[in-house]
């Protein structure tokens, strides 16, 4: 259903300043088309506990969603009216980072 249509790394220096003051490592950004377009960007962490802090002060945006692993800091954001997909699609990848050891 949600096909991935580009991938791209970045360096740590470049991350958004709310993240990056966190100390994150590097950064990628995965573009998604399907039944709408969704973006994710996973930043790699210095330290578990900045996921916490970065997830308590995020300010609630429409129609993205974050989340946290020890590791990551992930960003969904999507542009599309099929609620049922892009939740599925967003269980699917939080599965994939619980799995991760």
């Amino acid at each position: 259903m949600w096909q991935l249509k580009m991938t791209q790394s970045y360096p740590a220096g470049s991350a958004p300043e709310s993240i990056g003051k966190y100390g994150a490592r590097a950064w990628w950004r995965a573009s998604y088309h399907g039944p709408g377009a969704m973006t994710v960007e996973l930043y790699e962490l210095a330290a578990p506990a900045a996921g916490l802090d970065l997830v308590q002060r995020w300010r609630p945006v429409a129609d993205t969603v974050v989340w946290y692993t020890p590791r990551y800091f992930v960003v969904v954001k999507w542009q599309s009216p099929d609620r049922n997909a892009v939740g599925a699609f967003i269980r699917a990848l939080q599965k994939q980072f619980a799995e991760e050891k």
